[in-house]
Protein backbone atom coordinates (compact mmCIF):
# COMPACT_ATOMS: atom_id res chain seq x y z
CA UNK A 1 0.00 0.00 0.00
CA UNK A 2 1.55 3.31 -1.07
CA UNK A 3 1.38 6.48 1.00
CA UNK A 4 -1.61 7.95 -0.88
CA UNK A 5 -3.66 4.79 -0.46
CA UNK A 6 -2.64 4.58 3.17
CA UNK A 7 -3.65 8.18 3.89
CA UNK A 8 -7.00 7.82 2.10
CA UNK A 9 -7.81 4.71 4.13
CA UNK A 10 -6.60 6.29 7.39
CA UNK A 11 -8.72 9.41 6.87
CA UNK A 12 -11.77 7.24 6.23
CA UNK A 13 -11.22 5.21 9.39
CA UNK A 14 -10.73 8.36 11.48
CA UNK A 15 -13.96 9.93 10.24
CA UNK A 16 -15.57 9.69 13.70
CA UNK A 17 -12.69 11.43 15.43
CA UNK A 18 -12.77 15.07 16.46
CA UNK A 19 -11.84 17.17 13.41
CA UNK A 20 -8.81 18.80 15.03
CA UNK A 21 -7.45 15.50 16.34
CA UNK A 22 -8.06 13.86 12.98
CA UNK A 23 -6.16 16.56 11.07
CA UNK A 24 -3.29 16.41 13.57
CA UNK A 25 -2.97 12.67 12.95
CA UNK A 26 -3.22 13.06 9.16
CA UNK A 27 -0.63 15.84 9.10
CA UNK A 28 1.68 13.81 11.32
CA UNK A 29 1.75 10.85 8.90
CA UNK A 30 2.06 13.06 5.81
CA UNK A 31 5.02 14.75 7.45
CA UNK A 32 6.48 11.40 8.43
CA UNK A 33 6.26 10.03 4.88
CA UNK A 34 7.77 13.21 3.47
CA UNK A 35 10.67 13.27 5.90
CA UNK A 36 11.33 9.55 5.45
CA UNK A 37 11.55 10.01 1.68
CA UNK A 38 9.03 7.33 0.64
CA UNK A 39 8.47 7.13 -3.11
CA UNK A 40 5.04 7.25 -4.71
CA UNK A 41 4.80 3.47 -4.93
CA UNK A 42 6.70 2.51 -1.77
CA UNK A 43 4.86 0.17 0.59
CA UNK A 44 4.57 2.30 3.73
CA UNK A 45 2.82 -0.41 5.76
CA UNK A 46 6.19 -2.10 6.26
CA UNK A 47 7.20 0.86 8.39
CA UNK A 48 4.03 2.05 10.10
CA UNK A 49 1.66 -0.92 9.91
CA UNK A 50 -1.75 -1.12 8.24
CA UNK A 51 -4.17 1.83 8.47
CA UNK A 52 -6.70 -0.19 10.49
CA UNK A 53 -4.25 -0.77 13.35
CA UNK A 54 -2.90 2.77 13.18
CA UNK A 55 -6.41 4.25 13.31
CA UNK A 56 -7.37 2.00 16.21
CA UNK A 57 -4.39 3.22 18.26
CA UNK A 58 -5.12 6.86 17.44
CA UNK A 59 -8.79 6.55 18.40
CA UNK A 60 -7.96 4.65 21.59
CA UNK A 61 -5.49 7.31 22.66
CA UNK A 62 -7.85 10.15 21.71
CA UNK A 63 -10.62 8.74 23.87
CA UNK A 64 -8.41 9.16 26.92
CA UNK A 65 -6.37 12.18 25.93
CA UNK A 66 -9.35 14.47 25.34
CA UNK A 67 -8.76 15.74 28.86
CA UNK A 68 -6.60 18.50 27.42
CA UNK A 69 -8.30 21.73 28.46
CA UNK A 70 -7.74 24.98 26.61
CA UNK A 71 -6.27 27.81 28.59
CA UNK A 72 -9.23 30.08 27.93
CA UNK A 73 -11.39 28.09 30.31
CA UNK A 74 -8.64 28.14 32.93
CA UNK A 75 -8.31 31.89 32.59
CA UNK A 76 -12.07 32.26 32.80
CA UNK A 77 -12.12 30.24 36.03
CA UNK A 78 -9.26 32.33 37.38
CA UNK A 79 -10.97 35.62 36.63
CA UNK A 80 -14.37 34.63 37.95
CA UNK A 81 -15.13 36.47 41.18
CA UNK A 82 -15.42 34.22 44.17
CA UNK A 83 -18.75 35.78 45.09
CA UNK A 84 -20.14 34.38 41.86
CA UNK A 85 -19.07 30.80 42.49
CA UNK A 86 -19.65 30.38 46.18
CA UNK A 87 -22.89 28.40 46.30
CA UNK A 88 -21.09 25.29 47.46
CA UNK A 89 -18.10 26.73 49.28
CA UNK A 90 -16.86 24.79 52.28
CA UNK A 91 -15.06 27.27 54.54
CA UNK A 92 -11.80 26.07 56.04
CA UNK A 93 -10.76 28.08 59.09
CA UNK A 94 -7.67 28.32 61.23
CA UNK A 95 -9.30 26.10 63.84
CA UNK A 96 -8.92 23.22 61.32
CA UNK A 97 -12.69 22.78 61.08
CA UNK A 98 -14.42 22.19 57.78
CA UNK A 99 -17.99 23.48 57.79
CA UNK A 100 -20.75 21.50 56.16
CA UNK A 101 -23.19 23.04 53.70
CA UNK A 102 -25.88 23.01 56.41
CA UNK A 103 -23.66 24.95 58.83
CA UNK A 104 -22.74 27.37 56.09
CA UNK A 105 -26.39 28.08 55.39
CA UNK A 106 -26.91 28.80 59.07
CA UNK A 107 -24.54 31.74 58.92
CA UNK A 108 -21.03 30.69 57.97
CA UNK A 109 -21.36 32.23 54.51
CA UNK A 110 -18.01 34.00 54.35
CA UNK A 111 -15.62 33.07 51.57
CA UNK A 112 -13.58 29.99 52.41
CA UNK A 113 -10.47 31.92 53.35
CA UNK A 114 -7.88 30.50 55.72
CA UNK A 115 -6.99 33.16 58.29
CA UNK A 116 -5.84 35.83 55.85
CA UNK A 117 -3.60 37.49 58.44
CA UNK A 118 -1.59 34.31 58.91
CA UNK A 119 1.00 33.96 56.16
CA UNK A 120 1.79 30.44 57.37
CA UNK A 121 -1.74 29.09 57.05
CA UNK A 122 -0.26 26.04 55.33
CA UNK A 123 3.15 25.17 53.90
CA UNK A 124 2.29 22.13 51.81
CA UNK A 125 -0.65 20.58 49.95
CA UNK A 126 -1.68 16.92 49.75
CA UNK A 127 -4.44 16.02 47.24
CA UNK A 128 -5.96 12.60 46.58
CA UNK A 129 -9.12 12.84 44.45
CA UNK A 130 -11.01 10.74 41.93
CA UNK A 131 -13.01 13.09 39.73
CA UNK A 132 -12.75 16.74 40.77
CA UNK A 133 -10.71 19.26 38.81
CA UNK A 134 -8.16 21.07 40.97
CA UNK A 135 -6.85 24.60 40.46
CA UNK A 136 -3.95 25.92 42.55
CA UNK A 137 -2.96 29.52 41.92
CA UNK A 138 -1.63 32.65 43.55
CA UNK A 139 -3.97 35.24 45.00
CA UNK A 140 -4.26 37.85 47.75
CA UNK A 141 -4.61 35.31 50.54
CA UNK A 142 -4.92 31.66 51.45
CA UNK A 143 -8.22 30.24 50.29
CA UNK A 144 -10.04 27.02 49.46
CA UNK A 145 -13.12 27.18 47.22
CA UNK A 146 -15.33 24.25 46.35
CA UNK A 147 -17.80 24.01 43.49
CA UNK A 148 -19.19 20.55 44.01
CA UNK A 149 -22.62 18.88 44.18
CA UNK A 150 -21.46 15.27 44.19
CA UNK A 151 -18.48 13.51 45.79
CA UNK A 152 -17.85 16.31 48.27
CA UNK A 153 -14.28 15.80 49.53
CA UNK A 154 -12.77 16.08 52.97
CA UNK A 155 -10.81 19.32 53.41
CA UNK A 156 -8.64 19.70 56.49
CA UNK A 157 -5.42 21.21 57.76
CA UNK A 158 -2.99 19.12 59.77
CA UNK A 159 0.34 20.53 60.97
CA UNK A 160 0.36 23.31 58.39
CA UNK A 161 -0.45 20.81 55.63
CA UNK A 162 -3.64 21.28 53.60
CA UNK A 163 -5.23 17.89 52.84
CA UNK A 164 -8.00 17.39 50.30
CA UNK A 165 -9.14 13.83 49.69
CA UNK A 166 -12.14 11.69 48.80
CA UNK A 167 -14.31 10.83 51.78
CA UNK A 168 -13.96 7.09 51.31
CA UNK A 169 -10.93 6.39 49.19
CA UNK A 170 -11.34 3.11 47.34
CA UNK A 171 -15.12 3.01 47.79
CA UNK A 172 -17.71 3.68 45.13
CA UNK A 173 -17.55 7.23 43.83
CA UNK A 174 -20.74 8.71 42.45
CA UNK A 175 -20.29 10.23 39.01
CA UNK A 176 -22.65 12.53 37.21
CA UNK A 177 -23.22 10.75 33.91
CA UNK A 178 -25.05 13.76 32.47
CA UNK A 179 -21.74 15.24 31.40
CA UNK A 180 -18.88 13.97 29.30
CA UNK A 181 -16.00 12.87 31.54
CA UNK A 182 -13.75 15.13 29.50
CA UNK A 183 -16.11 18.10 29.74
CA UNK A 184 -14.31 21.31 30.68
CA UNK A 185 -17.21 22.40 32.88
CA UNK A 186 -16.64 19.84 35.61
CA UNK A 187 -16.89 20.44 39.33
CA UNK A 188 -13.73 21.74 40.91
CA UNK A 189 -11.83 22.77 43.99
CA UNK A 190 -9.67 25.88 43.86
CA UNK A 191 -6.80 26.72 46.22
CA UNK A 192 -5.21 30.16 46.41
CA UNK A 193 -1.74 30.93 47.80
CA UNK A 194 -0.43 34.41 48.68
CA UNK A 195 1.88 35.67 45.96
CA UNK A 196 4.91 35.87 48.24
CA UNK A 197 4.43 32.36 49.63
CA UNK A 198 6.77 29.48 48.72
CA UNK A 199 5.38 26.04 49.51
CA UNK A 200 7.56 23.19 50.65
CA UNK A 201 5.64 20.53 48.69
CA UNK A 202 2.62 19.90 46.50
CA UNK A 203 1.66 16.24 46.32
CA UNK A 204 -1.29 15.32 44.13
CA UNK A 205 -2.90 12.09 42.95
CA UNK A 206 -5.88 12.52 40.62
CA UNK A 207 -7.77 9.91 38.65
CA UNK A 208 -10.08 11.60 36.14
CA UNK A 209 -9.76 15.28 36.96
CA UNK A 210 -7.52 18.01 35.66
CA UNK A 211 -4.86 19.58 37.89
CA UNK A 212 -3.83 23.14 37.03
CA UNK A 213 -1.07 25.13 38.74
CA UNK A 214 -0.69 28.85 38.03
CA UNK A 215 2.32 30.96 39.18
CA UNK A 216 3.09 28.67 42.12
CA UNK A 217 6.50 28.38 43.76
CA UNK A 218 7.38 25.18 45.63
CA UNK A 219 10.45 23.27 46.66
CA UNK A 220 9.00 19.89 45.60
CA UNK A 221 6.26 18.87 43.17
CA UNK A 222 5.02 15.28 43.09
CA UNK A 223 2.08 15.07 40.67
CA UNK A 224 0.31 11.96 39.35
CA UNK A 225 -2.74 11.56 37.10
CA UNK A 226 -4.45 8.43 35.80
CA UNK A 227 -6.79 9.72 33.08
CA UNK A 228 -6.63 13.45 33.58
CA UNK A 229 -4.60 16.40 32.40
CA UNK A 230 -1.76 18.16 34.22
CA UNK A 231 -1.18 21.83 33.45
CA UNK A 232 1.57 24.03 34.89
CA UNK A 233 1.84 27.71 33.95
CA UNK A 234 4.47 30.02 35.41
CA UNK A 235 5.49 27.44 38.03
CA UNK A 236 8.88 27.41 39.77
CA UNK A 237 10.24 24.42 41.69
CA UNK A 238 13.51 22.88 42.74
CA UNK A 239 12.54 19.26 42.09
CA UNK A 240 9.51 18.04 40.18
CA UNK A 241 8.13 14.62 39.28
CA UNK A 242 5.11 14.68 36.95
CA UNK A 243 3.47 11.45 35.78
CA UNK A 244 0.35 10.55 33.78
CA UNK A 245 -1.04 7.23 32.61
CA UNK A 246 -3.50 8.52 29.99
CA UNK A 247 -3.63 12.27 29.68
CA UNK A 248 -2.04 15.45 28.46
CA UNK A 249 0.84 17.19 30.25
CA UNK A 250 1.48 20.87 29.60
CA UNK A 251 4.25 23.02 31.10
CA UNK A 252 4.53 26.68 30.12
CA UNK A 253 7.01 29.33 31.29
CA UNK A 254 8.34 27.18 34.12
CA UNK A 255 11.62 27.33 36.04
CA UNK A 256 12.98 24.11 37.53
CA UNK A 257 16.26 22.88 38.87
CA UNK A 258 15.22 19.32 38.00
CA UNK A 259 12.16 18.33 35.98
CA UNK A 260 11.12 14.70 35.45
CA UNK A 261 8.05 14.06 33.25
CA UNK A 262 6.64 10.72 32.09
CA UNK A 263 3.43 9.94 30.21
CA UNK A 264 2.26 6.48 29.18
CA UNK A 265 -0.37 7.47 26.63
CA UNK A 266 -0.64 11.12 25.75
CA UNK A 267 1.26 14.16 24.63
CA UNK A 268 3.72 16.37 26.49
CA UNK A 269 3.85 20.04 25.50
CA UNK A 270 6.54 22.26 27.03
CA UNK A 271 7.17 25.91 26.16
CA UNK A 272 9.33 28.60 27.73
CA UNK A 273 11.18 26.20 30.03
CA UNK A 274 14.28 27.04 32.07
CA UNK A 275 15.82 24.02 33.76
CA UNK A 276 19.12 22.66 34.95
CA UNK A 277 18.03 19.13 34.05
CA UNK A 278 14.92 17.89 32.25
CA UNK A 279 13.90 14.32 31.48
CA UNK A 280 10.75 13.73 29.42
CA UNK A 281 9.47 10.33 28.29
CA UNK A 282 6.33 8.90 26.67
CA UNK A 283 5.27 5.43 25.66
CA UNK A 284 2.66 6.46 23.07
CA UNK A 285 2.52 10.18 22.45
CA UNK A 286 4.58 13.04 21.11
CA UNK A 287 6.95 15.40 22.92
CA UNK A 288 7.09 19.07 21.93
CA UNK A 289 9.68 21.40 23.47
CA UNK A 290 9.80 25.08 22.48
CA UNK A 291 11.84 28.10 23.57
CA UNK A 292 13.81 26.19 26.17
CA UNK A 293 17.02 26.89 28.07
CA UNK A 294 18.26 23.66 29.62
CA UNK A 295 21.55 22.40 30.93
CA UNK A 296 21.02 18.69 30.33
CA UNK A 297 17.92 17.17 28.68
CA UNK A 298 16.86 13.59 27.96
CA UNK A 299 13.85 13.07 25.67
CA UNK A 300 12.48 9.64 24.78
CA UNK A 301 9.36 8.18 23.15
CA UNK A 302 8.49 4.61 22.20
CA UNK A 303 5.85 5.59 19.63
CA UNK A 304 5.61 9.27 18.84
CA UNK A 305 7.64 12.11 17.46
CA UNK A 306 10.04 14.37 19.34
CA UNK A 307 10.18 18.02 18.32
CA UNK A 308 12.47 20.71 19.75
CA UNK A 309 12.17 24.28 18.47
CA UNK A 310 14.29 27.28 19.50
CA UNK A 311 16.28 25.45 22.12
CA UNK A 312 19.41 26.56 23.95
CA UNK A 313 20.58 23.28 25.44
CA UNK A 314 24.05 22.35 26.65
CA UNK A 315 23.50 18.60 26.22
CA UNK A 316 20.54 17.07 24.36
CA UNK A 317 19.66 13.39 24.14
CA UNK A 318 16.64 12.25 22.06
CA UNK A 319 15.53 8.66 21.43
CA UNK A 320 12.47 7.18 19.74
CA UNK A 321 11.57 3.69 18.61
CA UNK A 322 8.97 4.71 16.03
CA UNK A 323 8.69 8.39 15.18
CA UNK A 324 10.40 11.46 13.82
CA UNK A 325 12.95 13.57 15.64
CA UNK A 326 12.94 17.23 14.58
CA UNK A 327 15.38 19.72 16.06
CA UNK A 328 14.81 23.21 14.65
CA UNK A 329 16.92 26.24 15.56
CA UNK A 330 18.75 24.34 18.28
CA UNK A 331 21.87 25.79 19.88
CA UNK A 332 23.60 22.91 21.65
CA UNK A 333 27.06 21.84 22.69
CA UNK A 334 26.30 18.13 22.38
CA UNK A 335 23.48 16.25 20.62
CA UNK A 336 22.88 12.50 20.65
CA UNK A 337 19.72 11.42 18.77
CA UNK A 338 18.61 7.91 17.83
CA UNK A 339 15.57 6.57 15.96
CA UNK A 340 14.78 2.97 15.08
CA UNK A 341 12.07 3.77 12.54
CA UNK A 342 11.77 7.42 11.64
CA UNK A 343 13.81 10.23 10.19
CA UNK A 344 15.95 12.78 12.03
CA UNK A 345 15.82 16.34 10.77
CA UNK A 346 18.18 18.83 12.44
CA UNK A 347 18.61 22.57 11.86
CA UNK A 348 21.48 23.87 13.97
CA UNK A 349 22.48 27.36 14.98
CA UNK A 350 25.98 28.18 13.80
CA UNK A 351 28.04 27.05 10.83
CA UNK A 352 29.20 23.64 9.70
CA UNK A 353 32.68 24.46 10.96
CA UNK A 354 31.34 24.75 14.52
CA UNK A 355 30.42 21.06 14.66
CA UNK A 356 31.91 17.59 14.55
CA UNK A 357 29.42 15.17 12.99
CA UNK A 358 28.95 11.42 13.42
CA UNK A 359 25.93 10.31 11.35
CA UNK A 360 24.82 6.78 10.43
CA UNK A 361 21.79 4.87 9.20
CA UNK A 362 21.07 1.34 7.97
CA UNK A 363 18.43 2.23 5.39
CA UNK A 364 17.96 5.77 4.11
CA UNK A 365 19.88 8.75 2.82
CA UNK A 366 22.09 11.23 4.68
CA UNK A 367 21.92 14.89 3.67
CA UNK A 368 24.36 17.41 5.17
CA UNK A 369 24.00 21.10 4.37
CA UNK A 370 21.93 20.29 1.29
CA UNK A 371 24.36 17.72 -0.11
CA UNK A 372 24.22 13.94 -0.15
CA UNK A 373 26.58 12.77 2.56
CA UNK A 374 26.32 9.03 1.95
CA UNK A 375 27.35 6.59 -0.74
CA UNK A 376 24.01 4.76 -1.07
CA UNK A 377 20.77 4.18 0.82
CA UNK A 378 22.20 1.17 2.71
CA UNK A 379 24.56 1.24 5.70
CA UNK A 380 25.43 4.87 5.30
CA UNK A 381 27.81 6.80 7.51
CA UNK A 382 29.13 10.34 7.53
CA UNK A 383 31.87 11.61 9.83
CA UNK A 384 33.53 14.98 9.88
CA UNK A 385 35.58 16.43 12.72
CA UNK A 386 35.69 20.20 12.76
CA UNK A 387 34.36 22.26 15.68
CA UNK A 388 33.99 21.65 19.40
CA UNK A 389 30.26 21.03 19.24
CA UNK A 390 29.45 17.36 18.77
CA UNK A 391 26.45 15.84 16.96
CA UNK A 392 25.79 12.12 16.85
CA UNK A 393 22.72 10.94 14.91
CA UNK A 394 21.77 7.32 14.30
CA UNK A 395 18.79 5.83 12.41
CA UNK A 396 17.93 2.24 11.52
CA UNK A 397 15.28 3.06 8.89
CA UNK A 398 14.86 6.67 7.85
CA UNK A 399 16.48 9.78 6.51
CA UNK A 400 19.03 12.00 8.27
CA UNK A 401 19.08 15.65 7.31
CA UNK A 402 21.36 18.27 8.89
CA UNK A 403 21.30 21.98 8.04
CA UNK A 404 23.19 24.93 9.50
CA UNK A 405 21.46 28.27 10.05
CA UNK A 406 24.51 30.41 10.75
CA UNK A 407 25.31 32.59 13.72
Amino acid sequence: MNKNEFMESLREKLAGLDAEDREDAINYYWEYFEEAGFGEESDVTKNVGNPEDVAAKIIEAAEYVKSETDTKDAEKAENTTYEQKNDNVLPVTNDNKVYSNEEKLLGNTALSVLNTDNQDAFDSIDIDLSSLDVIIRTGDEFGVYLNCKENEPIIERVNNRLIIKDRRKGSFVKFNFNFNMFNKGKEFVEITIPRNKELTEIKSITEMGKLSLFAITADLLNLEADMGALELVGVSAANSRIEADMGHISVKNGKFERLDISNDTGAVNIAGLEAGYARVSTDTGYISLENAKIGNSELSSDTGYIKVTNGEIAKLSADTDTGLIKLNRVDAGYIDANSDTGSINVKLMGTKEDYSLDLSNDLGVIIVDGKNGGNSIFNNSYREISGDRRVRLSVDTGKINVDFLGR
